[in-house]
């Protein structure tokens, strides 16, 4: 553990007090009133099973302790990640609920500086040509989550690895949104309104 050694005085501090006093002084701007001497391990960098590179290096209590056991939860449609339970069934309803907001027509206008999403709570203003990758995006991740597992994967390693599933479990099935039904329904209301202007 670090010795902070301060108006030269010892004491034995956590590495995270350590981290806390470090931003400290980096934030105020101001000269270091402390001396550092650390001792024990050195640090360890530990292999990001997920992004398939190095992270940290971490202080080595924390790495064998800690990080080393971490699992995170991944969706198994994209590169969604969490650490909570529910979170990969929440993020798959909001890729559904995204789908069918943008999926019933021209979604975007024209706009001062550029286009606007009508189909986004928030709106803001997206030249052309990300306006339109923009809802393409959504549109092809709708289907990708129509059916989704949460995988249960540990998330570091101490050499290059590939992702190890620990254990996976089927979380959401969308509504029957892209079968021909969806799709005969959608179509059949053009025609409908036509045939009551044939009347008039």
């Amino acid at each position: 553990m670090p010795l902070i050694i301060e108006q030269g005085m010892e004491r034995e501090v956590s590495d995270a007090e350590y981290t806390g006093i470090r931003q400290q002084l980096r934030n105020e701007r101001r000269p270091s009133i402390v001396r550092v001497q650390r001792d024990g391990p050195a640090p360890v960098a530990l292999w990001d099973c997920l992004d398939q590179g190095w992270a940290g290096p971490f202080p080595a209590e924390l790495a064998y302790k800690h990080h080393i056991r971490k699992v995170v939860i991944k969706c198994s449609a994209c590169l969604f990640r969490t650490s909570f339970d529910n979170g990969v069934r929440s993020h798959a309803a909001y890729t559904i609920e995204k789908y069918e907001a943008h999926g019933v027509g021209d979604v975007l206008e024209s706009a001062v500086g550029g286009q606007r999403c009508l189909a986004c709570n928030q709106q803001p203003i997206l030249n052309p040509t990300n306006a339109k990758r923009h809802v393409a995006d959504i549109l092809a991740a709708g289907p990708e989550h129509k059916s989704v597992e949460a995988l249960h994967i540990k998330l570091y390693a101490l050499e290059p690895s590939e992702p190890v599933i620990l254990t996976r479990e089927h979380v959401f099935s969308a509504p029957d949104i892209f079968g021909p039904e969806a799709k005969v329904e959608r179509n059949t209301k053009p025609r409908r309104r036509r045939r009551r202007q044939r009347r008039r």
